[in-house]
């Protein structure tokens, strides 16, 4: 694993951390790269792309409610589109621009919404076993609003119940039984998606606490139609590369040929592998990642 070295940003309402390949003072020799996990991950996933990412400067964030970012507010939600928000936040305290989105899943769906709402600021999205918006069944919305406010209700109450006695290793072999992840590589994202109920290093037999808030297993009440995730796509005006495993969602749903053409510029590549590829194949996906790098 590459040499990492800690960020935190103060946003007025929340405070991002993260992980950077490089330092301050070194940043503004490298193109900005800034990557975004996937739901319930953490900027740890992508760890083993790192070593293969010397030409840019990299930071990982955590997305509020993730990893080591702060929670949202009490009375509040987790909403997609606070996510643009907050990101649009920082980009705009940080001075960043011209920058490529690097993001897995959750991050990709949200690189793509941001490219199209604020295309000054991205030069180039790289989407992880990700293509475009997720989407609702117009059919569905009052049944998907009522089903949403009942899940809000269920995960209050579960906040309010006591922590489980669960171990680091009993997590990692739960993680690992139901993803294509090797038991090295679930470590390496569940180590900053835990801490320890003593407040002690993280060992095997430690008791954990999830750092990761509770809300973000509340059910979405209103997802985007299928229209309104078109004409997002449709809007942005950067290069778009989707990086897409051949076992992984992007395929299982077909997204490609029903999307393919929503892009103004785009380039696919496929590789062997899960939804996790950029962690199981890093090299093979890095150096796509550098190929389409914009000078």
């Amino acid at each position: 694993m590459a040499k990492v070295h800690s960020v935190e940003f103060k946003l007025p309402n929340v405070v991002i951390r993260g992980i950077s390949n490089h330092l301050p003072e070194q940043r503004s020799a490298n193109s900005l790269l800034i990557a975004l996990h996937g739901w319930l991950d953490n900027a740890n996933s992508f760890l083993p792309l790192l070593p293969y990412l010397q030409d840019y400067c990299v930071i990982a964030l955590d997305w509020v409610g993730h990893g080591h970012s702060s929670h949202r507010p009490a009375g509040t939600d987790y909403h997609q589109l606070d996510y643009i928000d907050d990101l649009h936040q920082l980009f705009e305290q940080q001075g960043w621009s011209d920058a490529v989105l690097l993001g897995h899943s959750m991050g990709g769906i949200l690189s793509t919404l941001y490219a199209a709402v604020f295309p000054e600021h991205v030069n180039h999205v790289i989407c992880l076993d990700a293509f475009g918006p997720l989407t609702g069944d117009e059919k569905e919305t009052v049944s998907g609003i009522r089903a949403g406010i009942a899940s809000r209700r269920k995960i209050s109450a579960m906040r309010k119940t006591p922590t489980s006695h669960t171990t680091f290793a009993e997590a990692v072999a739960k993680r690992a039984e139901i993803s294509s992840l090797s038991q090295s590589l679930t470590e390496t994202l569940l180590s900053r998606s835990v801490t320890t109920q003593e407040g002690t290093a993280l060992r095997d037999d430690s008791l954990i606490i999830w750092r990761w808030d509770k809300r973000l297993r509340q059910q979405s009440l209103l997802r985007l139609t299928e229209a309104q995730a078109q004409a997002i796509v449709e809007s942005i005006e950067c290069p778009v590369t989707a990086i897409v495993a051949s076992n992984g969602f992007v395929m299982k749903r077909n997204l490609i040929e029903q999307r393919r053409d929503w892009f103004k510029v785009l380039n696919i590549e496929v590789i062997e592998g899960y939804h996790h590829v950029h962690m199981q194949a890093p090299q093979q996906v890095a150096t796509h990642i550098n190929s389409h790098r914009i000078k």
